[in-house]
């Protein structure tokens, strides 16, 4: 007969460039919702810890559900965070193998012969609630400080509990988005944090072809250059050259990436009953116009700052937007 057991989840996070501080009441804090959770903050780093889960599966459903938990913090409060990513393999010594358990042929818990297994303490892992797993590794990490764990924790458990949440990170295009963002924030030149706003935007939009009639040129010059090509000689630089303007019509076929992100502001924002989803998506346009002149020009005018508050509003507003809608949150009613 299968022994039953259960599992528990450790989610050790790193608040960087954030201000996050015990209760008045201690360095722990539990949380009774669909599961019990416990926080501890142990030199500086946050550790969740879900326990009496009834499988791995579970566990690992559990883990995703935090994670996009985790995301919708930091879209509420700024907070970023990092966590190593994925889960990590827990290494035992004389256990029975099952699921994602294998045997460690060598001892190397000496030191301490009552552990069952250890793990990296730095990195998230699920194991057995009933063995006992020693956390190894865990080095000192520095936060800045300023607000309780109870003030923070509420946005981690709307995100945890929307209807949807595992979708949020299994869309690769926003998970990535959402990745650049979360980094931005550890930069510390304004002017790459501004670059990266602007990339937060580009890798949620895409390609939107341009009207019928505007179709219809490109097919007329791409049939006039057609009928070209096959009276040049194919090494000349007539050639060459017809070449590279037919796959430019390709390009060309498409409306530009500073259209396509303005319309997926509005369009985004619209889908969320936000008032401002219109204006919002037009002034976006100045802020990519800026983003050229940095790139090309190396400078984008003494505004930099206020672009880049104008560009942190509505990323913020597009991710939360996005979130909200992936994962079937309550969408806000209209104004």
């Amino acid at each position: 007969m299968t022994e039953k057991r259960d599992f528990t989840l450790y989610f050790p996070v790193k608040f960087d460039l954030t201000k996050v501080v015990p209760n008045p009441n201690g360095n722990t804090f539990t949380y009774q919702g669909q599961e019990k959770i416990d926080i501890q903050l142990i030199e500086d780093t946050c550790i969740f810890k879900i326990s009496s889960l009834e499988s791995e599966k579970k566990a690992e459903k559990c883990y995703e559900r935090l994670k996009a938990g985790l995301i919708w913090l930091m879209l509420n409060r700024a907070i970023p965070f990092q966590a190593i990513e994925p889960l990590q393999e827990v290494v035992y010594r004389d256990f029975k193998s099952y699921s994602r358990i294998e045997k460690s042929t060598q001892d190397v818990f000496d030191p301490i012969r009552q552990a069952d297994g250890s793990i990296n303490g730095n990195q998230p892992a699920i194991y057995p609630s009933d063995r006992k797993i020693v956390k190894i590794t865990l080095g000192t990490i520095k936060a800045s400080v300023c607000d309780y764990l109870d003030n923070v924790f509420p946005y981690i458990e709307q995100g945890m509990t929307a209807p949807n949440g595992e979708a949020v990170l299994n869309d690769p295009k926003l998970k990535t988005a959402l990745e650049i963002f979360n980094s931005h924030f550890r930069e510390t030149s304004i002017k790459a944090k501004f670059l990266m706003l602007i990339i937060v935007l580009e890798s949620l939009s895409e390609d939107v072809p341009k009207r019928p009639i505007i179709q219809e040129v490109f097919d007329s010059v791409e049939q006039i250059i057609s009928e070209r090509l096959g009276k040049i000689d194919p090494q000349s630089e007539d050639y060459r050259d017809l070449r590279e303007l037919q796959q430019q019509m390709v390009f060309k076929r498409y409306k530009s990436i500073r259209q396509n992100i303005s319309s997926l502001i509005s369009n985004t924002l619209s889908q969320v009953n936000d008032p401002e989803a219109k204006s919002l998506g037009e002034s976006f346009k100045l802020l990519y116009d800026a983003r050229s002149a940095l790139v090309h020009d190396g400078t984008a005018g003494s505004n930099l700052l206020e672009l880049y508050d104008k560009a942190i509003l509505i990323v913020n507003k597009v991710l939360k937007a996005k979130f909200t809608l992936t994962a079937g949150m309550p969408i806000p009613p209209k104004p």
